[in-house]
């Protein structure tokens, strides 16, 4: 239901749905857990909705967490990252959860629209309770690239500008063993620059014969 931010379930029988999605989440998190915790795999979710926002008109579904943080506790397995849309513009959060960082990225101008938030942001650095918002809201359009060897996962934003090359803008690096970020800004750094190779032994010109 997209009135009242993304429900997923009734709510215990506030809404007219029965919780087939969220019997679904179990089953799915349950299923991946052996894997993930064999070191093989990363799990992702992903939702319409963001659970934390900073946009008022298109905040974080308090519901929607509730509902997604049950599913976890019930299967005993936790997202290394969650991503969400709707909110159209970029933003990233960090929740802490059982001492691992989780990455919540809402990541919703991909083409529709691009627009900011209906007031002012609180600046990058704030916490509010279990998370902090990482990076001041990007209003453009953009979109998301993910690499993951099941050891890191790596999460970009780039801009996608009519007519030109896009930017990167943000990107954030989870140890996924660790559950600690190692990394974390906007433009990547230059690499070191590659030493020049040493000179080798010079061959002997060959003598002159008498």
């Amino acid at each position: 239901m997209d009135t009242g931010g993304g429900i997923i379930s009734s709510q215990g029988g506030h809404f007219p749905l029965v919780n087939d999605q969220l019997d679904f989440l179990i089953s799915e998190l349950e299923r991946l857990k052996p894997a993930r915790q064999a070191g093989e795999r990363a799990i992702l979710i992903a939702v319409h909705h963001p659970p934390l926002s900073v946009d008022a008109k298109t905040g974080g579904s308090t519901g929607l967490m509730l509902d997604i943080d049950s599913c976890c506790k019930a299967a005993g397995q936790w997202p290394d990252a969650l991503l969400s849309g709707h909110a159209h513009l970029y933003q990233r959060f960090t929740r802490l959860i059982n001492g691992r960082q989780v990455p919540y990225i809402v990541s919703g101008s991909g083409g529709f629209a691009v627009t900011p938030p209906q007031q002012a942001a609180p600046p990058a650095g704030t916490k509010i309770g279990d998370h902090t918002l990482e990076v001041d809201p990007i209003i453009q359009f953009g979109y998301l690239t993910l690499t993951t060897d099941a050891k890191t996962l790596t999460v970009t934003f780039k801009t996608a500008p009519r007519g030109g090359g896009g930017t990167q803008m943000d990107s954030v690096t989870l140890d996924l063993v660790a559950g600690k970020i190692t990394a974390s800004g906007g433009k990547p750094r230059p690499g070191p620059k590659p030493k020049p190779a040493k000179a080798g032994p010079q061959p002997k010109p060959p003598k002159k014969k008498r």
